[in-house]
C-alpha cells in the first residue's frame, strides 16, 4: 500500500490545528468549519450516519448557531426600525441643520447692520439738531456720540446682537424638540419655559422697566449737551439699556430650556451625531457680543464727560456699572452652562449605548471577557471623545473672560 502526500495550504492547516484544539466541543467546532445545517443534514444522510451521535452533536450546533445568527439579526433588523421610526417622528436632521447653523456671514452682516443703524442714528441726530440749533450743537452732539461716550459703537453692538438673537431664537428649541419627543419634554418645565423665552409682552414690560432705570441714571448724570442734544442721547443710552435685558433675558431662558433636560429620561445615543451641539453656538456668539457691549458700555460712559450737576453729584456715577454688574454673572454662568448640560445628558446617551450593546451581544460566540474588553474599551473611547470636544467648548469661551477682565478692571485702571 502506497502513501500518499497531502498538501495543506496554510488557512486549511489552521482551520485543521484550532479543530484539534477545540477538545472535541461541537459547538466550536461547527462555527471553526463555519457548518451548513441543511447541507451537513443531506451530507450525512448521503453517507447513512444519521444515527451517529457525534454527527447528531454537530449538526445541533451548527442549527444553534444559524438560530443565533438570525436572533441577532432581528436585534439588529429591530433596532434599525425603532430608530427609522424614531426619525420620521422627529424633523428633518439636514433641514433642521441648515434652519440652525446660519452662516458666519450672515452673522456678520447682521451685527454690522445694527452698527450701520446706529451710525445712521448719528447722522440724523446731526442733521436735526443742525436744523434746529444751527452748527455747534450738532458739532457738541456728533462728538458726544462718535467720542466722548462711544455711544456709535455700544449702541451699535447691542442692536446687532439683539438682531442676531431674535433671528436665531428658533435655534435652541429646534435643536431640543428635534432630539426628544413632545412626550418626552412634557414630563418636564421645557415648554413653559420656551413661552416664557418666546413671551413678547415679557420682553417688552422687562425692556420698559430698564427704560425707566436708564432714564433715571442718565438724567441725573447730565450729557453735557442742549436740551435736543441730550434728549437724543438719552433715547440712545436708554435704548441700550433695554435692547441689553432682552439678550440677557433670551439667554437666561435658553439656560432654563437646558436645565430642563437634565429631567429627560434618555432612551437613544444623541452623542453619536452631537444632536445638541448647535446649542453652544448660539449662547457663545451672544453672550460674547453681549459682553463686548458691556465692555464698551461702561468704559464709554463711566469714563464720560458727564457735568454731574444734579443734587446726586458724582455719587450717582457708581450706577453707570449697573450693567456690568447684572450682566457679568449671568454671562459667566450662561457661557458654560451648555458644557455642563451637554457632559450629562451625552454621558447618559453612552451610558444607553452600552446597554444596547450588551443586549446585541447576549447571543453573540464570544466570552464573558471578550464582551466585557469590548464594552470597557467603547466606554473609554466615548467617554474620551466627550472630554476632547467638551475642552474645544471651554476654549471656546475664553475669549468671554478675557472681555470680562477688560470690562471690570479697565475702568479702574484708565483713572
Amino acid at each position: 500500500m502506497k502513501d500518499y502526500e497531502i498538501k495543506v495550504d496554510d488557512e486549511t492547516s489552521s482551520l485543521l490545528e484550532a479543530i484539534a484544539e477545540a477538545e472535541d466541543d461541537p459547538l466550536m467546532i461547527a462555527e471553526l468549519a463555519q457548518l451548513d445545517p441543511t447541507e451537513f443534514r443531506k451530507f450525512i444522510s448521503e453517507c447513512g450516519e444519521v444515527d451517529d451521535r457525534y454527527a447528531i452533536q454537530l449538526l445541533k450546533a451548527a442549527e444553534s448557531l444559524k438560530q443565533g445568527a438570525i436572533e441577532r439579526k432581528n436585534v439588529k433588523d429591530h433596532q434599525r426600525e425603532r430608530d427609522e421610526s424614531v426619525s420620521r417622528r422627529l424633523p428633518n436632521q439636514s433641514t433642521i441643520s441648515r434652519r440652525m447653523e446660519p452662516s458666519p456671514f450672515r452673522l456678520m452682516i447682521i451685527l454690522y447692520l445694527g452698527l450701520g443703524l446706529s451710525l445712521a442714528y448719528c447722522l440724523l441726530g446731526t442733521a436735526l439738531l443742525f436744523y434746529l440749533g444751527g452748527k455747534s450743537e450738532d458739532q457738541l452732539f456728533f462728538v458726544a456720540y462718535t467720542t466722548s461716550f462711544k455711544t456709535i459703537f455700544s449702541l451699535g453692538l447691542i442692536l446687532g446682537t439683539a438682531l442676531i438673537a431674535f433671528r436665531s431664537q428658533n435655534v435652541v428649541p429646534d435643536t431640543i424638540e428635534a432630539a426628544f419627543t413632545q412626550t418626552q419634554l412634557s414630563e418636564t418645565d421645557y415648554y413653559i419655559n420656551k413661552q416664557k423665552f418666546y413671551s413678547l409682552k415679557r420682553s417688552i414690560s422687562l425692556s420698559v422697566e430698564f427704560i425707566l432705570v436708564g432714564f433715571v441714571i442718565f438724567s441725573y448724570c447730565q450729557f453735557p449737551l442742549s436740551r435736543p442734544g441730550e434728549v437724543l442721547m438719552l433715547i440712545a443710552a436708554c435704548t441700550e439699556y433695554a435692547l441689553g435685558l432682552y439678550v440677557i433675558r433670551k439667554l437666561i431662558y435658553t439656560g432654563m430650556m437646558l436645565h430642563s433636560l437634565l429631567r429627560v429620561p434618555i432612551t437613544r445615543n444623541l452623542f453619536k451625531n452631537r444632536e445638541l451641539d448647535p446649542v453652544v453656538p448660539y449662547v457663545l456668539v451672544v453672550s460674547t457680543l453681549t459682553v463686548i457691549f458691556v465692555c464698551v458700555n461702561v468704559l464709554g460712559y463711566y469714563g464720560g464727560p458727564f457735568l454731574y450737576g444734579s443734587i446726586l453729584g458724582q455719587s450717582i456715577k457708581i450706577f453707570l456699572l449697573l450693567p456690568a454688574l447684572i450682566g457679568i454673572p449671568t454671562l459667566l454662568i450662561l457661557s458654560f452652562y451648555p458644557r455642563a448640560v451637554l457632559r450629562k445628558v451625552y454621558d447618559q446617551s453612552i451610558d444607553v449605548e452600552i446597554e444596547r450593546l450588551k443586549e446585541a451581544m447576549q447571543n453573540e460566540a464570544l466570552s464573558a471577557y471578550e464582551k466585557r474588553s469590548y464594552l470597557m474599551e467603547f466606554d473609554k473611547k466615548s467617554h474620551d471623545e466627550l472630554n476632547a470636544s467638551l475642552k474645544w467648548l471651554l476654549l471656546e469661551a475664553l475669549p468671554t473672560w478675557i472681555t470680562i477682565l477688560i470690562t471690570v478692571l479697565g475702568p479702574f485702571l484708565g483713572k
